[in-house]
């Protein structure tokens, strides 16, 4: 047992060291040099001082067409710190990999000294001339001394700096000389390119669809948009007057389309209004699978009040306005009607409804009520009006174009943010025909406006809720008016077309830009029974190689904007690498959306659209999904001539062992040979790098890329080269 020590040692002990301490050893110090006060308690309770906060912040570059650049991430503190902050960073991959050649991996042991407040940590960037998406990669802090780490992970991103590039198609089509006759895409023939109303896609151009311009008379038609709304196959045509005039022509008129041809069914269904009707919307607001049609019309003037339109279950309509609560009557002139667009705003499974400063809450079987106020939508008039996810966060945001110019809110969450400024342009005149798309597909939307002093004009999105501007589009001189996208001549990219009496086609060249990986992947939403009437369904991409796991959100589009509707199938751009899961919402009861995920289906789950040829994923409500293999259509738009290459079949096959495929190259240049399975994953990179002219050949083993001997069945190679496809040739591979 230790023996006690005497009381007064033990205060002589004290007395030491708290003059070691500095304290006690000049009794008139506190009075000397510091304020009056109380001595300062000692004691084993009293808590440290907080660890000042250590965190890195995002960063960004362009990548630049070669060379290297630098992305400089700062970490920093939250407060100086009296002695020396160190910690360990390191680079770790993301959509962006070192393997890839997009960065050089990078790491060091950095240090803060006393009194600051930030270090700087750059990585050398790639640059090349390839189509990608945006790309990301993380750096993260470990081994933190004298400081807590409330960001340890920061988000580097490469910002793709290939442009989409445009030239002008012409069309021998006749201008509609009556009135406006709007620009809406449906694929009316059934084959895998989309129409306009009175003007069919030949994949070469554009001519008049025979007999068309006979049905529509001598009317002024506004809105316009395509659906099966009879579910007998064949997309059908709602076009919507603007007059008040009581001829035949001027009038709702509804397009059945059938074998046929086209014929006015609006008279038999009851739905032939007259009127200044503005942009119809297709959609399936009461969750039975039937598409339901919301009709706006001005209410200053007769018929003086908006229609809703549900499906009866055979093809015809029952008038449901009053109950709906969307009739929008006794609007003054100021407030009349113009845009409108219907998606699943909430989330909660039922489709809501945008029109005239209206954003109507669907409580469920097409009963609506107003929620503006509570989001924090003012009252205001607007010429158009889209749901678009212009942050990639998973919700879906509102443009409008209002006196201001484009007007852009932000959903978060419970409330509508006046975001506008973010796209900086400020205000503009009065103006119309304001559309989003993802056009340079590197996975974030960009915005497609009209600007009554400069013309069209195009703000690309920086993937950061930023925007620059595109100052190119100016040399096409399209008019100002109207407009929707579709990938018209079916290479993956969006087309435009512009115009409201007469058609300006622009097709998008980014299917020449070279690129190493399938840079875009589209998806085509069906009923149980293959129909098309998923208009205002909601599909969702998310990315989860990606460090900030951004989500594209993208709706099927039943007719939006100001009186347009783009095509059917919707696409997502910038899946060149990484991997996906990707879901579906359709139209059901509120808190109950139908929903094929990949929870539902494991084809949803991991998708890695880049590292197969191009194809649709075709998904249904009840969770069944097809995938089909893209290939240009054989009537595609003429294009520039590709290289003269060949690539040769493969010898044996069918095989047991290994086989040889042989290739010629009219010119050096980088080339990839890829295996695929029939189910268009990919199983095997042969060959990737650059390839001189002449005669070569390739050997594969029958092994997979982690080093195992395949199954058997029949698979496919490719040969690519600078995103071209050169030729494709099966092994059939033997036990």
């Amino acid at each position: 047992m230790k023996a006690r020590m005497p009381a007064l040692l033990l205060t002589m002990l004290a007395v030491l060291s708290l003059q070691a301490a500095g304290i006690g050893a000049d009794p008139l110090r506190y009075k000397r040099d510091e304020p009056p006060g109380p001595v300062p308690k000692l004691g084993v309770d009293e808590p440290p001082p907080p660890l000042p906060r250590l965190g890195a912040h995002d960063a960004e570059c362009l990548e630049g067409d070669s060379g290297w650049r630098q992305l400089v991430f700062t970490v920093q503190l939250s407060a100086p710190a009296p002695i020396p902050v160190s910690f360990h960073i390191q680079t770790f991959d993301g959509t962006a990999t070192a393997a890839g050649n997009d960065y050089l991996p990078a790491s060091a042991d950095l240090e803060i000294p006393p009194g600051g407040t930030e270090v700087r940590f750059e990585v050398t960037v790639l640059g090349d001339s390839l189509l990608e998406g945006n790309e990301s990669f993380g750096v993260e802090l470990t081994s933190v001394a004298n400081a807590s780490s409330d960001r340890p992970q920061g988000t580097g991103t490469i910002v793709n700096d290939e442009r989409a590039h445009f030239e002008s198609l012409p069309t021998a089509v006749p201008d509609f000389g009556p009135g406006t006759l709007p620009p809406c895409w449906g694929n009316a023939n059934g084959d895998v390119l989309p129409e306009l109303p009175m003007y069919l896609n030949t994949g070469t151009s554009f001519e008049e669809m025979p007999g068309f311009r006979a049905l529509l008379g001598d009317g002024n038609y506004h809105g316009g948009a395509w659906c099966d709304y009879d579910r007998d196959g064949d997309l059908d045509l709602v076009l919507m007057p603007y007059s008040d005039s009581t001829t035949t022509c001027n009038r709702v008129r509804l397009f059945q389309n059938d074998p046929s041809g086209f014929a006015d069914a609006a008279p038999a269904l009851g739905i032939d209004i007259p009127g200044h009707g503005e942009t119809p919307v297709w959609a399936d607001f009461d969750a039975d699978g039937w598409p339901d049609l919301f009709l706006p019309f001005y209410a200053h003037v007769p018929p003086y009040h908006s229609y809703l339109y549900l499906n009866h279950h055979d093809g015809t309509f029952v008038d449901f306005t009053d109950e709906a609560g969307v009739g929008l009557p006794g609007l003054s002139i100021y407030y009349r009607p113009e845009g409108s667009c219907a998606a699943d705003w909430d989330g909660d499974g039922a489709i809501d409804l945008y029109c005239a400063h209206r954003l109507f809450h669907n409580d469920g079987g097409a009963h609506f009520h107003d929620i503006a106020a509570e989001v924090g939508l003012p009252a205001q008039f607007d010429e158009g009006s889209q749901f678009v996810d212009y942050d990639n966060d998973g919700d879906l945001d509102l443009c409008l174009r209002t006196a201001q110019g484009p007007t852009l809110y932000r959903n978060d969450g419970d409330t509508l943010v006046d975001v506008s400024a973010s796209l900086g342009i400020g205000p503009l005149d009065w103006f119309w025909g304001d559309r989003w798309t993802d056009i340079d597909l590197d996975g974030d939307q960009d915005f497609f406006f009209f600007d009554p002093a400069r013309g069209v004009r195009l703000l690309l999105s920086n993937g950061d809720g930023t925007f620059t501007e595109d100052t190119t589009v100016a040399s096409l001189d399209l008019p100002g008016t109207l407009c929707a996208f579709a990938d018209f001549e079916g290479d993956g990219d969006p087309d435009i077309v512009v115009g409201d009496y007469s058609k300006h086609f622009a097709r998008n060249l980014l299917d020449l830009v070279p690129r190493q990986a399938t840079p875009y992947l589209k998806v085509r939403l069906e009923d149980n029974e293959g129909r098309l009437v998923m208009q205002g369904s909601t599909v969702r991409l998310r990315s989860l190689d990606d460090p900030r796991h951004p989500v594209q959100t993208r709706i099927v589009d039943g007719g939006s904007g100001y009186l347009g509707q783009d095509e059917y199938t919707v696409t997502f751009g910038g899946v060149g690498s990484g991997a996906f899961d990707l879901e579906a919402s359709f139209p059901g009861a509120p808190g109950q959306p139908v929903v094929t995920g990949p929870a539902e289906n494991p084809l949803l789950g991991g998708i890695r659209p880049g590292s197969s040829p191009p194809c649709t994923y075709v998904i249904r409500p009840d969770h069944t999904v097809r995938i089909e293999q893209q290939s240009p259509p054989s009537t595609g738009v003429a294009r520039r001539a590709g290289p003269a290459s060949r690539l040769a079949s493969a010898r044996p096959s069918p095989t047991r062992r290994a086989t040889r495929l042989a290739y010629t190259l009219p010119s050096p240049g980088p080339v990839t040979m890829t295996v695929y399975d029939v189910g268009g994953r990919r199983v095997r990179t042969l060959a990737r790098g650059l390839r001189s002219a002449g005669a070569g050949d390739v050997v594969w083993d029958l092994r997979d890329d982690s080093g195992a001997r395949v199954r058997v069945g029949i698979y496919f190679v490719r040969l690519t080269s600078e995103g071209r496809l050169l030729g494709t040739r099966r092994v059939v591979v033997l036990s």
